[in-house]
């Protein structure tokens, strides 16, 4: 979906507007058929459910967006949302310009390193947006998702770093909120189907809540299953060995004197204008058994590589 964008000066200020109109329409079409179906309902609880989903999302889809920086500051507005950096406590600035402008920002580190955001979920004036950042911002450094590829060695380690945090698996709490969530769909249809289990006479009706509903409950408690073996299964180095252990797999130990060769993968692919990056360790042990450690399946993929690289440097497969 294409939007308006526009910069103008106003004031000695660089203004850069994001007209966000089309999605705002389109939300309160949305958010309107939400509540006359929450309205249908005599259940309170059902209409305060349908209503909610209908509002809470609502700063989101706020039609106008603003950048405005001057000669001391930057200030991102989204409706009530303002956002405010000041240049004089900015020790470093990093411009992400990604294929999936989802993943574009702009981030700001101070003297302590703390690190703060702006995203540009699709802005399309950001080489402008650099330019005037760069009349105010000593340092700073533009990189885009491609250079990762064709000029790793050329990136500072923030911009690698915010690179390949972007591509890692979602936190362990998240997946654990949808495997809760999957898990309530489940229960209260369930719960739905046994109070009104003889109350259906037509045909269609008995094949849907006889049928259909419990294989879509299935299919809900599968995918929770599955969501809470991301949420408890881990891959990392505790006492000098190697620890795989999933929910619903054995543990497995992978010492240093178990390792007869190892070799890591980094593949680079782009997929829809998105660059995927696939890093991969494969360790092969004394009987002959592969095992497998991509950089999704784990947060501590860079401490179990330099854990092989301190211990078992002389078996790398090169």
């Amino acid at each position: 979906m294409k939007f308006k964008n526009t910069y103008y000066s106003k004031n000695g200020k660089m203004v850069f507007k994001l007209d966000m109109m089309p999605l705002t329409i389109i939300w309160l079409v949305i958010a309107v058929f939400f509540i006359l179906i929450g309205l249908l309902f005599d259940d309170w609880a059902a209409r305060i459910f349908f209503i909610a989903f209908a509002i809470v999302p609502a700063p989101l889809f706020y039609p106008f967006r603003y950048i405005t920086i001057s000669d001391t500051e930057l200030v991102m507005n989204i409706g009530i949302i303002r956002r405010k950096f000041k240049f004089s406590e900015v020790e470093k600035c990093l411009v992400r310009i990604c294929f999936m402008d989802a993943y574009s920002g702009i981030f700001f580190y101070d003297a302590k390193g703390k690190r703060r955001s702006v995203g540009l979920v699709y802005y399309e004036n950001i080489d402008k947006i650099c330019h005037e950042l760069s009349n105010h911002v000593k340092n700073i450094e533009v990189f885009r998702d491609g250079d990762y590829k064709f000029r790793e060695n050329k990136l500072s380690d923030e911009a690698k770093k915010i690179i390949e945090v972007s591509l890692q698996k979602p936190k362990r709490i998240v997946y654990l909120f949808i495997a809760i969530l999957f898990f309530a769909v489940a229960g209260g249809i369930s719960y739905y189907i046994y109070s009104e289990w003889n109350s259906f006479y037509t045909l269609s009706d008995r094949i849907c809540f006889h049928y259909g509903y419990p294989v879509f409950i299935l299919v809900m408690v599968l995918l929770a299953f599955v969501c809470l073996n991301d949420a408890f299964a881990y891959i990392k180095v505790k006492d000098e060995t190697i620890v795989i252990k999933g929910l619903y797999s054995k543990k497995r130990l992978i010492k240093p004197g178990d390792i007869r060769k190892w070799r890591k993968n980094v593949e680079f692919s782009i997929v829809k204008r998105q660059l995927l990056i696939s890093k991969e360790i494969r360790i092969t042990d004394y009987n002959g058994k592969e095992h497998k450690i991509s950089s999704a399946q784990t947060e501590y993929f860079d401490e179990v590589l330099n854990f092989l690289k301190t211990y078992a440097s002389n078996k790398e497969s090169k």
